[in-house]
C-alpha cells in the first residue's frame, strides 16, 4: 500500500538549495549563499524544526563574545506545529 503524504514527509531532510525568485522577473537571490547548509525535521505527531545557515559562519557557541554584531547574520531557524492540507487544483 502506498504511503500517505504525511508518512512520506516524516523524518529529517537535508537542505539542497535556498533561492528567492523575485516576482518582478529580476535575478534570483541566494540569501544563504549558493551552497547553504540546513536540515528540517518532521515528527509523526505534527512538530517540525528547521535550521539553515550560510557556510563559513563562526561557531555558534562563542558567537556573541567573539564576532561583531554586523557579522552574526547568515542563519535562520524555525520550529512549531505543522499541518498538511489537501491540495486544491488551480483554475
Amino acid at each position: 500500500m502506498a504511503k500517505t503524504l504525511h508518512e512520506q514527509l516524516v523524518g529529517a531532510w537535508k537542505l539542497v538549495s535556498y533561492v528567492e525568485k523575485p516576482t518582478d522577473g529580476s535575478e534570483p537571490f541566494y540569501p544563504m549563499g549558493t551552497e547553504p547548509q540546513g536540515i528540517i525535521m518532521y515528527t509523526p505527531d505534527g512538530y517540525m524544526s528547521a535550521q539553515l545557515m550560510r557556510p563559513g559562519r563562526p561557531a555558534a557557541i562563542c558567537i556573541r563574545r567573539l564576532v561583531p554584531r554586523h557579522q552574526r547574520g547568515g542563519q535562520g531557524r524555525s520550529h512549531g506545529l505543522y499541518r498538511l492540507f489537501r491540495p486544491v487544483p488551480h483554475r
